[in-house]
């Protein structure tokens, strides 16, 4: 007569499987979690690597920097190459016109901000750039109230300038365009990263650990 077979018992994850004799499911149930890992909110994960959604706010800050560090560019090209801004249309002969100080200005806080919001990727620098987009668009929108400044006859004359497509000499042609639907793209760009990340917040978290068995 043969020997009796030992059957080992079910293991712990309730599969049908038949574990050696002697053998704790929770140990095998354990090598199981190390060798492949559960991620956050049950996202499976492979060599112990987590896996993070692409809708995570430190990514998410990360992007948002982008249209900061475009707008940095597009103040720097408008220093360098608009001659009527520096000169207020030929009559600054030494030195620099104010307006070019306010561009000069606009052009250190982008970059300012970029680095901020690659660097410390929060929610709070979230809404330090929608801020300060909304806060750079009133002025350059606002500078159209400066006309008398620049020797024009109305705003609308220098809504014309700065927005039309008729050209006055020096190179601000589009660029000012540009750069006002840049910091329109980044308020609304930072408003809707702020709603998303508020509502990821507002998600609990599943767990991703089974119970251990009973028993």
């Amino acid at each position: 007569m043969g020997s009796p077979t030992v059957v080992g018992r079910e293991s712990a994850s309730g599969n049908g499987l038949s574990l050696p004799a002697g053998s704790d499911p929770r140990s095998s149930s354990r090598r199981y979690r190390t060798a492949y890992g559960s991620g956050p909110r049950g996202h499976l994960r492979f060599g112990g690597a987590p896996h993070k959604p692409m809708t995570d706010r430190t990514n998410l800050a990360g992007y948002y920097s982008l249209p900061f560090f475009l707008a940095f560019a597009l103040s720097a090209l408008m220093l360098v190459t608009d001659t009527n801004l520096r000169t207020d249309f030929g009559t600054v002969t030494s030195g620099y016109y104010f307006h070019w100080y306010v561009v000069l200005a606009a052009a250190v806080a982008d970059l300012v901000g970029a680095v901020l919001l690659v660097g410390i990727r929060t929610r709070a620098t979230v809404k330090g750039g929608v801020v300060g987009s909304s806060l750079l668009l009133a002025i350059f929108l606002g500078d159209i109230l400066t006309y008398m400044q620049v020797g024009l006859a109305s705003p609308a004359a220098f809504a014309q300038y700065l927005f039309g497509i008729t050209y006055h000499g020096g190179d601000i042609r589009y660029l000012y365009d540009v750069l006002l639907a840049v910091y329109g793209v980044a308020f609304v760009a930072g408003l809707a990263i702020l709603g998303r990340t508020r509502a990821s917040k507002r998600t609990p978290p599943s767990s991703a650990e089974p119970s251990p068995p009973s028993g």
